[in-house]
């Protein structure tokens, strides 16, 4: 049997200076052109958000290395890695002030997948990652 209509959540993760308005355009485009013949589609957008990036350079980031250090016991390494999280773009668009997102999963957490997880482990090393960065950040 085939089902009568279908529905799906499309997600794309921007990088600085992709217009979301422009992806989702060329998105949905892309999309339509491989329609099957009789086949329609809609589509609605539950948000779009520019991605959001803070520079290595920034004052904030060696606290915030130190502050893995102290709660992991490891060397952080510096990624650029991130996501589309409409409410940092407008934290910083409204107040002005950097915003600072320190991961704590691991990459075999599965982010976003059925099945992801995130030990307990390192729930208590990101505690103590998340009180050094706050006594850090109380000192400057």
């Amino acid at each position: 049997m085939i089902p009568a209509c279908a529905a799906a959540v499309i997600s794309c993760r921007l990088v600085p200076d992709q217009d979301p308005e422009r992806i989702g355009a060329a998105l949905q485009q892309y999309l339509r052109a491989q329609l099957p013949a009789g086949t329609e589609v809609e589509f609605g957008n539950a948000y779009a958000s520019p991605a959001y990036h803070l520079e290595p350079d920034h004052p904030l980031v060696p606290r915030a290395l130190q502050a893995i250090r102290t709660g992991f016991g490891l060397e952080p390494l510096l990624t650029r890695e991130g996501g589309s999280i409409p409410i940092v773009t407008e934290l910083h668009r409204r107040t002005g002030a950097p915003v600072l997102l320190v991961g704590l999963g691991q990459i075999t957490d599965n982010w976003h997948g059925p099945d992801e997880h995130f030990c307990l482990r390192d729930f208590h090393r990101g505690m103590r990652t998340s009180a050094a960065l706050l006594c850090a950040l109380g000192e400057a």
